[in-house]
């Protein structure tokens, strides 16, 4: 049954469109609603009363009262009413108003607006004509959420007339006058700026105050410019005051395209801290997708002198590029670094360099190559009917450094490869397994600064290997399920005879650099190509295997070699015993493993576990190798590590962790992370590493944050890397729906300056709208 009010309701809205369309065509004439309607047919005029809805083209009127005039085709409108646009983006809120029946022309009295939920503008009267401009007169305009009670903003613009023209999506001031806490700051004549939908506009930015214990007073007075739709930068000259010599400019240019972006970050100041003049420096970062699949990543990195950033601090906060990518800087170098590569099914293509350019004294010792290549093409080649796969990779690599005679490392190396493998399995019969693999590597270098070295070598290395399986399955039990898998395999290697210096981190000297291969499963045979020998073996297998229902397992091996021949007169044949046993799933897992060798020695043990206790995960591994003819590695290996995790409450988590490497102490460190968050008030942290082998720490950083009762955060933050920077600093940091303000004092000690420390104060204070999810609580 429909109500009497949704009858009248309905009733007035056909009334009102048959008596309107003697006037409009229906397409242009407006639709209402009302409770009720009267007519005056003697002066044409309609009023209707009583939730009164007016549509017009998308934009939506509701006011108690509405008359409309025919003869002079107006609205009068008695509030409070409230005028939406086709968008929804701008809300007018009156007490009286006479508008066209577009509802786009007209005058306004007693107005607020609010654009984008965020501005709000307050107003004796307004007027809207064309709708796409509103004028208003004596105007109050704020972001700033006012509660009951007060009606004084953290801010606001007192203008005696205002104009939104909702087509440029500007907002022109005119005698503009802005208030802080109702308190006059600042007046201009004229001032235009965007509306909070715009989210890219010229125009300066918020000015930055920063005062510092070496470079001066400075304020920073950034100014946005776009460059069409896709492109814009930002200029930010650092003017000095009180007499401070060092003056500065900061700029960042961003471009999109369609397939990626670039952007440039930089500098360029006067001081006279240096006899260099102009001192300046400039990042560049960008990342491009191209239609073919090939991924291309760059990053560089230039300084006029390897002093000039760390004594500016430009980089004191994390930063990242407009999306999202990091700009990576380390206090004691420049990085360059450049990837391309396209990964399809069968083929991989992969360049990568990666260089830096040290900022340490020239004394300083790098140990290390500052100049790294790394390359390669793979592909899996099809030969119609030859079964398994082929794979073919190119490879160039380059190791190399420039820093003189203080560097504790000297030799370049540069290498190009081809490799040719082949690998098959297959089954014969029904119960045989048949494995087979060929591998040629072909290998030439180039030896740079070290006549102890022969400069130019090259060599070919093979592979030939076939193994025959057998693997048997037990019937099961309830309990589990055994099996035996017994082997012969055959295996040829001949090395490329090549005497090379050791690069540690690299590859550079490793036989099939990216492993396609899978050589590490032959025990006899050594990737290192300066201590490969040719080896020719036939090995016996026989593995056992128990597996029980719940996850745990145990095993045995019997592993004989004979040596059949071989470049190294020191081998021999030797057989290997090995048992294992762990768990796997969930809970505790563990994995346990040890060899022998025939005369009864253990040379190998590894163990790894994992186990949650209550709240806490306990993980730890171990790993021990001898230097044994049975094996093909030259160095011994002994290196284990435990690490803790645990929620000890629901507000606090903890971490630690050590590694101890016996036979290379520079490998062996500890690690530890403690963090406190209850939601709402306090938040603390604190990480480290400890360097067991100089006994000192490397890094420990540590923050804590409390938020007060009137929404801002007070913090405190300390960082230590010891060998280049140490940050000292406290802070306050405000936020809500229409300010920004961040205020900081920090000390800074950085190596690569070889200067005393540094004292800053930083002040920065940004107006503007948002976001409604930092409104600030009423009540």
């Amino acid at each position: 049954m429909v109500s009497r009010t949704s009858f009248l309701r309905i009733f007035s809205a056909a009334l009102w469109l048959s008596l309107l369309s003697q006037a409009a065509s229906p397409q242009s004439a407006p639709l209402l609603i009302s409770d009720s309607l009267t007519v005056d047919p003697e002066r044409q005029v309609f009023t209707a009363t009583g939730n009164v809805e007016v549509y017009f083209d998308g934009a939506k009127l509701t006011a108690p009262s509405v008359t409309y005039d025919q003869g002079g085709d107006r609205f009068s409108i008695d509030g409070p009413f409230v005028l939406s646009d086709a968008s929804g983006t701008s809300v007018t809120y009156g007490e009286f108003a006479e508008l066209s029946p577009d509802l786009a022309e007209g005058v306004i009295y007693a107005v607020r607006q609010v654009i984008e939920e965020n501005l709000q503008v307050a107003a004796q009267q307004v007027t809207r004509s064309g709708g796409r401009l509103t004028e208003f007169s004596r105007v109050r305009a704020s972001s700033c959420r006012i509660c009951s009670g007060s009606d004084i903003p953290i801010w606001e613009v007192r203008a005696e007339a205002a104009v939104h023209d909702e087509e440029t999506k500007t907002v022109t001031y005119r005698h503009a006058q802005l208030r802080i806490r109702d308190i006059p700051v600042a007046y201009t004549p004229w001032l235009r700026m965007p509306d909070p939908s715009v989210t890219r506009a010229d125009g300066f930015l918020p000015p930055t105050l920063t005062v510092n214990s070496r470079l001066g007073s400075r304020i920073g007075l950034p100014y946005f410019k776009t460059l069409g739709d896709y492109a814009d930068v930002t200029v930010a000259p650092n003017i000095a005051i009180g007499g401070s010599a060092s003056q500065t400019v900061e700029g960042r240019y961003r471009q999109f395209f369609h397939n990626g972006y670039i952007e440039l970050n930089g500098a360029v100041s006067s001081d006279e801290l240096t006899d260099d003049g102009l001192r300046a420096f400039l990042f560049t970062n960008g990342h491009f997708l191209f239609e073919s699949g090939i991924d291309l990543k760059f990053q560089s990195q230039t300084a006029s002198d390897r002093t000039y950033i760390g004594t500016y601090d430009f980089f004191a906060r994390d930063r990242k590029t407009f999306r999202g990518d990091e700009i990576i800087f380390e206090d004691d170098r420049l990085r360059d670094n450049v990837t391309i590569s396209r990964h399809r099914d069968g083929e991989v293509i992969e360049f990568s360099y990666a260089g830096f350019t040290p900022l340490r004294d020239p004394a300083y010792l790098y140990d290390g190559p500052n100049r790294v290549v790394n390359s390669q093409w793979m592909r899996e080649l099809n030969f119609g009917e030859l079964p398994g796969t082929v794979r073919l990779s190119v490879v160039g690599q380059v190791d190399a450094n420039d820093f003189g005679s203080t560097n504790a490392r000297q030799v370049d190396i540069a290498r190009g490869s081809v490799n040719l493998s082949w690998r098959d399995s297959r089954d014969v019969g029904d119960h045989l397994k048949l494995y087979s693999d060929v591998g040629v590597f072909l290998d030439g270098y180039r030896v740079y600064d070290d006549v102890s070295w022969d400069a130019t070598q090259s060599g070919a290395a093979y592979l030939a290997a076939t193994k025959l399986a057998r693997p048997i399955a037990f019937e099961g039990s309830d309990w589990g399920v055994a099996s035996l898998v017994p082997s012969l395999q055959f295996m040829t290697f001949k090395s490329g005879g090549l005497s090379l210096p050791t690069v540690d981190g690299s590859t550079i000297d490793l036989l099939d650099p990216y492993n396609y291969s899978n050589l590490d499963r032959f025990r006899r045979l050594n990737r290192d190509q300066n201590v490969a020998y040719d080896v020719t073996t036939v090995e016996a297998d026989l593995t056992y295997r128990y597996r029980f229902v719940g996850g745990a397992y145990f095993g045995a091996g019997i592993n004989q070699d004979f040596v059949l021949s071989s470049s190294d007169v020191t081998l021999d044949d030797s057989r290997i015993y090995s048992f294992d046993l762990g768990r796997e799933g969930s809970g505790l897992t563990y994995a346990l493993t040890s060899k022998f060798n025939q005369d009864a020695d253990r040379i190998y043990d590894a163990a790894s576990f994992s186990v949650p206790i209550e709240r806490f995960t306990v993980s730890g591994a171990y790993l021990r190798q001898d230097v044994d003819p049975a094996f093909a590695n030259a160095l011994a290996v002994e290196r284990w590590s435990l690490d803790i995790a645990a929620p000890l409450t629901s507000h606090l988590n903890a971490s630690i962790g050590t590694t101890f490497n016996a036979l290379a102490t520079d490998d062996s460190f500890a690690m530890g992370s403690l963090n406190y968050d209850d939601g709402s008030v306090w938040r603390a942290s604190i990480s480290g590493r400890y360097d067991r082998d100089l006994e000192r720490y490397d890094q420990v950083d540590a923050e804590i944050r409390r938020r007060m009762d009137w929404g801002g955060d007070l913090y405190a933050v300390h960082s230590d890397d010891f060998d280049t920077t140490n940050r000292l600093g406290v802070g306050l940091e405000y936020s809500n729906e229409c300010v920004e303000f961040l205020a900081g004092v920090t000390r800074v000690q950085n190596a690569t300056t070889g200067l005393d420390a540094t004292t800053e104060l930083s002040i920065e204070l940004r107006l503007g709208s948002f976001g409604a999810e930092r409104a600030k609580t009423c009540g």
